[in-house]
């Protein structure tokens, strides 16, 4: 160890990297509103979430009216989709956990020598850990069982045959 603190290349790339952390962070929240599309839409067709609710609704009331006890193959593609649009959003979101674990473990070690900045932006990164790792656990479970996670884009008053579907399916 140099008794005359870090290299200068080493102080330069510890002071850097808090900065390519943020950034490949806010790559991340990027992806997360725009990448799932894309592979849902690659691996199933694309669609918009007007069209799916709209397709749900479809093939909701064609499931219970034709009194099936499996997803027709509309019902199962929407499903599929919705399976891989929230497989994509965990990639994602395990990512940009542990990008933040280890932007707040770098900020709060530079606070320890005493960087006021550090202080807040370690605190400030440090919140949003428990709000990755929720949105985290909610895609885990909507791809655990995406027809529960479909059944939401639904109006919650909807009446006339999608209305008797959706009662049917409760």
């Amino acid at each position: 160890m140099d008794p005359h603190g870090p290299s200068q290349p080493a102080a330069q790339t510890s002071r850097r990297r808090p900065v390519l952390l943020g950034a490949v962070f806010a790559g991340l929240a990027l992806a997360f509103t725009t990448v799932p599309a894309l592979v849902a839409g690659a691996l199933h067709g694309s669609r918009n979430v007007g069209s799916v609710t709209t397709a749900l609704g479809n093939d909701l009331i064609a499931y219970t009216r034709d009194g099936r006890s499996s997803f027709g193959p509309d019902l199962g593609e929407l499903v599929g989709y919705w399976r891989a649009w929230h497989a994509t959003k965990i990639v994602i979101c395990a990512l940009a956990l542990v990008v933040l674990v280890v932007l707040a473990r770098d900020l709060w070690r530079r606070q320890a020598d005493a960087i006021t900045s550090a202080r807040w932006a370690a605190t400030g990164v440090t919140i949003l850990v428990p709000f990755v790792a929720i949105a985290l656990a909610a895609n885990i479970q909507s791809t655990a069982a995406p027809s529960v996670a479909l059944l939401q884009l639904l109006p919650g008053d909807a009446g006339g045959a999608l209305g008797t579907a959706l009662t049917g399916v409760q």
